[in-house]
């Protein structure tokens, strides 16, 4: 090949040194500005599929949540039972909202959310197959609390409800996955263990479980799904970026 081919002027390479440096730093700055989308609050200007991932994503770690309070307190676990009544879905803000019914478990849930938020088994953003659900991108747990009471409306549904006469060794939770006609989705199972105590909490296994579907809830486990549920003519609640999905569908055939 002919030398020339490789001369490059030095201003021509100037040239291209500054272009190199520009690229970088417009990729920088798009990386910061992906960031700050990715823990933007629903209502922000944030991409409809970043909205989603982050709506399921904190939908999973609520019914997680919830699972592991059930494991370690019977008592949190009792409130909950009561303020069902015989029924087999409840909204999440009467379980932790600002007029909680369910003291106890309100409390538990702070707790823990704070301490995965925080610690999250030395690693404050868990990667996916690590027994826990991806993120959560949250600051802290009246942050989240308000995610889930206040900008959102969500409810915790048990396909094969939850009394007081069940007394399983595990609970089984998973999230709405916010598709259209899709019947299953991944989500956690958490075995009974000692009292909650965030000094032990490796001592209290959960492993990912995938798929949940139809066939799982069928099979009697104790399911726990997060799903949002609509009220018509509230904007928050409208959801009308997933208005071809029916949420009451969902592990519900």
């Amino acid at each position: 090949m002919n030398q020339a081919f490789f001369q490059i002027r030095p201003t021509i390479y100037l040239l291209l040194i500054v272009g190199l440096l520009s690229n970088y730093s417009c990729d920088k700055t798009s990386l910061e500005e992906d960031f700050e989308t990715r823990i933007a609050f629903r209502g922000a200007t944030t991409s409809s599929s970043n909205q989603t991932e982050m709506l399921e994503e904190r939908m999973q770690w609520a019914s997680f949540i919830t699972a592991k309070i059930f494991c370690e307190s019977e008592v949190a676990r009792n409130e909950v039972i009561t303020q069902l009544d015989g029924d087999n879905v409840e909204h999440i803000d009467h379980l932790i909202g600002e007029n909680s019914y369910t003291p106890v478990f309100k409390q538990l849930f702070i707790v823990w959310a704070d301490y995965y938020q925080n610690n999250n088994s030395q690693n404050a953003n868990p990667v996916f197959n690590q027994g826990v659900p991806p993120g959560p991108d949250i600051t802290s747990s009246d942050d989240y609390i308000d995610y889930l009471t206040t900008e959102n409306c969500i409810e915790l549904f048990f396909p094969n409800g939850l009394t007081e006469d069940d007394n399983p060794d595990h609970y089984s939770s998973t999230a709405h996955p916010l598709v259209y006609n899709k019947n299953e989705n991944y989500g956690f199972k958490y075995f009974s263990g000692e009292e909650g105590d965030p000094s032990v909490i490796n001592t209290i296994p959960s492993i990912e479980v995938d798929p949940i579907n139809q066939s799982y809830v069928d099979a009697g486990y104790t399911v726990i799904v997060a799903r949002p549920y609509r009220i018509e003519g509230n904007s928050i609640c409208e959801y009308s970026e997933y208005a071809t999905i029916d949420f009451t569908l969902f592990l519900n055939h």
